[in-house]
Order: C-alpha cells, then sequence, then structure tokens
C-alpha cells in the first residue's frame, strides 16, 4: 500500500489545475445553438476528453449541458453502436481501411440525424349500424322491446 501514500505529482496537480478552465470552454461549446443535430452533439462530446465531460456532468450548473451530456450518453452513444461493421461492409467497402472508418462514422452520423418513422395510427373502426327504428318485424326489434 506504499503506492497509495504517494504524493501528488506536480504533472497531476498541473493536469488538475487545467481542468476546471478547459472544462469551462467545452461547457461554452455545449450551450451554444449550433449543436442543433444529434450528429453535431455526438460528435462534440466523442472528440472532447472524458474527464471534462465527467466534471461538467458533475460540477455544471447550466441545464442544457447536463441534458445534452445524459443525452449523449443515454441515446446517442447507444444508437451509434447500432451501426456494425457489417452494415458498412455491406454498403461495399473493405473492412480495415480508413475508407471503412470513415463509412462507418458517416453512417453513424446520418443514423443520429435520421428522424424516426412515425408509427401511422391504427385505423378508426368502421361506425355503428343506424338503431333500428320502431317499423322493424325482424328478430332484433323483439330483442330491443324485450
Amino acid at each position: 500500500m506504499a503506492g497509495l501514500d504517494r504524493g501528488v505529482t506536480r504533472g497531476e496537480q498541473n493536469a488538475l489545475q487545467k481542468l476546471a478552465p478547459a472544462a469551462k470552454k467545452l461547457e461554452k461549446i455545449l450551450m451554444g445553438a449550433k449543436l442543433q443535430k444529434a450528429s453535431q452533439l455526438y460528435q462534440t462530446l466523442l472528440k472532447a476528453p472524458g474527464e471534462q465531460v465527467l466534471h461538467l456532468a458533475v460540477y455544471s450548473g447550466q441545464r442544457i449541458v447536463q441534458d445534452r451530456i445524459k443525452n449523449y450518453f443515454q441515446k446517442y452513444l447507444p444508437m451509434s453502436q447500432e451501426v456494425t461493421d457489417e452494415m458498412v461492409a455491406a454498403a461495399g467497402v473493405a473492412p480495415g481501411t480508413p475508407k471503412f472508418a470513415k463509412a462507418r462514422q458517416d453512417m453513424i452520423l446520418k443514423h443520429l440525424d435520421a428522424r424516426p418513422k412515425k408509427v401511422a395510427p391504427p385505423p378508426e373502426p368502421p361506425p355503428p349500424p343506424p338503431p333500428m327504428s320502431g317499423f322493424a318485424r325482424g328478430s332484433g326489434a323483439r330483442r330491443a322491446q324485450g
């Protein structure tokens, strides 16, 4: 357990001191109006250092920042994983090539921005038949009276 009681290194101190200002810059980007599409938010947070995203998730008081980070982890990241290597290969791109990585990224971005198809509402049931008049002599008229 001797490793646990060592002091914090100068590099770790510097990184910690730079974390909050760097996270503030990311926070401003996340608050911006430029992030209208899911793919834009996905790309921003995918490229951001994890410690900055975590810092904002814990310390940001901005509701929009909290919501965007939550959406990234709960919606967009899982959606990005729905695009499989098999899907990209089926598009005719050879796996393991730079073109493959680019095609996969493009497919993910399109998938994130795709509007979910609206499910057609079920057709309305046909209107009920008109009520039988008192002049009807069928078996239905007797049941209605009795």
